[in-house]
């Protein structure tokens, strides 16, 4: 199904975020077939934000803002793809902002192209804004090693994306770290004399605003907004190094506020608005340095002395009660500053968005955030230890906290409609690849952030260190037809994941390649599914062969189990470089290729100590004799 547009019809704020649909959606101008769409804004004081007809041919889209008419056509494309021709329906957003920052300091730098591929899908779901987590990767004129080999984005690059951005509805502003989280900062020498501790800055020396002047200026310069994030969470040794052999030991409560003040006056001066993240504040009132403790204290003088200029955002991405998120709600309204609330995707630690788990938590908190009025929503999606998910996978997520934006509860149908005509890609089966870690034996994967999969590929399979937790876990250890249950979910799931790579891009969107980019996730995916079923059983195949001396399975296992292992492996490795090249910078791939290698090196030492063991040059294998513990016994 097409639709078309005519410009001399069309609302000229809007011509330019159709333009960009069209490089990817059947949203067309110069031609006159399919549904016509009709623009037309609403009054400022309307109690709805859009309100579509679709009748005749022709669709009316009545809205408030570009970002509700980009929505209202999202949910178009999903009504259409379930063949009706006439409908009308209208939405009223619950949030001001709907926001998703996206993590590109832990090595996983976003290229430009394709965060329009997510921005024209955001539109569509109804996101208005973007940030970029961005700890040292932008460029700050004057500051050569700062973003060095990191792949730091441009002042180009940036006005680029904001200009694609501000064609589509979406706000983009800067998320930077203006006191903590800067150790690729600090680590080069020229930046010593900044350093309290090596992650955090050495506030009151003025040599540490100057630097962060010039970083505040370039951050914002590529932008049109005037929203700054300038981070200042986690600064858990704020105060302990170099600060306390300078200036003794003081309250960290002061020295946090005194450096607040210093950096919001760099933001009045350049017209910015701050936000910051607000753990510091009730982890310092805290006698456990938790940011959740319910006897958190913060001092009245404390709380006057926070910048009124300041937005604080509470980051949650744990709980999983309504209660919780309400009372903490409350608890920072207490503060009197504008609030802003931050969920998360589940997508650091792991290889593919833990969805049931992230769908657990977001769920009580949107709808705390609903009742307690909170305007503004910011989806983070972290990528801490290496970056290694693929963020694509986290797109059920958006399209979740989207329909919470316009909605007071999730229609499942329209959210799994809206989904597959935005994204071409079945709801269901995206959840499905979360059971790379959701495995069989946990007793609610939907209450569970384990992250399985990720220590099942890295762990030494000399050694086995994290192979020795599963004995003590509730995931199952049963053979079933002569293979383990684990073994099995794997190989089932690698399988289903590989014909779900195959299938064609559903949906409305005409995405240019076919089978759409998500094809690709899914075929990396299932590759790893594939390596699991092979790689987390084999060490213990191997030690009770080595324990009966049976020499006869050792050489089956040297002639079949372990060079297809370290093959597949190589299959794996491969398939990650092309996901990271295809949608990442370079930069940054070093670190996981070290682990892929890593990984090699030891299965052929693995390979080459069975094979000198079962040919009698050595007596014995050490690591395979020493009795296994689990690193967490009580987990």
């Amino acid at each position: 199904m097409h639709f078309y547009w005519l410009p001399e019809k069309t609302p000229s704020a809007l011509i330019p975020g159709l333009k960009a649909l069209a490089e990817e959606y059947p949203v067309h101008t110069g031609t006159q077939e399919g549904i016509e769409l009709m623009f037309e804004e609403l009054p400022s004081d309307s109690e709805v934000n859009n309100h579509v007809t679709l009748a005749n041919g022709q669709a009316r889209v009545a809205y408030k803002s570009p970002t509700d008419a980009f929505r209202a056509l999202g949910r178009l494309m999903g009504e259409i793809t379930e063949g009706r021709s006439e409908m009308e329906f209208q939405e009223k957003a619950n949030f001001e902002t709907l926001t998703a920052m996206i993590d590109c300091s832990r090595n996983g730098v976003m290229k430009i192209d394709h965060l329009k591929y997510w921005l024209r899908r955001m539109a569509l779901m109804g996101f208005n804004g973007l940030t970029l987590y961005t700890e040292d990767t932008y460029e700050v004129p004057g500051e050569p090693y700062f973003g060095y080999l990191r792949g730091r984005y441009t002042t180009a690059e940036l006005r680029e994306l904001d200009r694609y951005a501000s064609a589509l509805g979406i706000e983009v502003f800067p998320c930077i770290q203006t006191l903590a989280h800067l150790e690729q900062v600090l680590k080069w020498d020229v930046y010593k004399d900044l350093q309290d501790t090596p992650d955090i800055l050495l506030v009151g020396e003025e040599k540490t605003y100057e630097l962060l002047e010039k970083m505040i200026t370039a951050a914002s310069k590529p932008f049109r907004s005037k929203r700054i994030h300038i981070g200042m969470d986690e600064a858990h040794g704020l105060g302990t190094g170099h600060y306390k052999e300078k200036h003794g030991e003081r309250s960290r409560f002061d020295i946090m506020n005194e450096h607040l003040h210093r950096v919001v006056e760099i933001c009045k001066r350049h017209g910015l608005h701050p936000m910051i993240w607000s753990d510091m504040y009730f982890r310092l009132g805290s006698k456990t340095g938790d940011y959740y403790d319910r006897d958190s204290v913060i001092p009245q003088n404390v709380i006057h002395q926070i910048p009124e200029e300041v937005s604080l955002v509470y980051w949650d991405y744990y709980h999983t009660d309504y209660d919780f998120y309400a009372e903490w709600i409350e608890r920072h309204r207490v503060l009197k500053r504008d609030l802003v609330v931050a969920p998360a995707a589940w997508t650091w630690n792991r290889f593919w968005t833990l969805l049931p788990y992230t769908f657990t938590t977001i769920e009580p908190c949107l709808q705390a955030c609903k009742d307690g009025q909170v305007k503004e929503i910011l989806l983070t999606l972290w990528g801490d230890d290496g970056a290694e998910c693929d963020f694509d996978s986290s797109l059920p997520a958006l399209q979740f906290c989207a329909e919470h934006r316009y909605s007071a509860d999730v229609d499942p149908d329209l959210l799994r409609r809206n989904f597959r005509a935005i994204c071409g890609e079945d709801f269901d089966l995206c959840v499905k690849a979360s059971e790379l870690d959701a495995v069989p034996g946990l007793v609610n994967p939907q209450q569970d952030a384990v992250n399985l999969s990720k220590w099942l590929l890295w762990d030494d399979p000399l050694l086995g260190t994290w192979h020795n937790q599963l004995s003590d876990s509730p995931v199952p250890q049963k053979e079933i037809g002569g293979i383990s249950e684990l073994e099995k979910h794997y190989a089932d799931l690698s399988q289903v994941l590989f014909e779900v790579a195959k299938q064609p891009i559903s949906g409305v969107v005409s995405h240019p390649t076919g089978p759409g980019k998500m094809s690709q996730s899914f075929g990396h995916a299932a590759q790893l599914a594939r390596v699991l079923s092979l790689k987390h059983n084999l060490r213990e195949k191997l030690v009770t062969a080595y324990h009966r001396k049976d020499l006869a399975k050792l050489r089956k296992y040297l002639r079949e189990e372990i060079p297809s292992l370290k093959s597949e492996v190589e299959k794996l490795w491969r398939s990650h470089r092309a996901l990271w090249m295809r949608d990442r910078k370079p930069f940054g791939w070093e670190v996981l290729e070290l682990r892929y290698g890593g990984l090699m090196a030891r299965l052929d030492t693995l390979r080459e100590r069975i094979e000198m063991f079962v040919q009698g040059e050595y007596k014995s294998i050490p690591e395979f004799d020493t009795q296994p513990m689990p690193p967490y016994p009580k987990s």
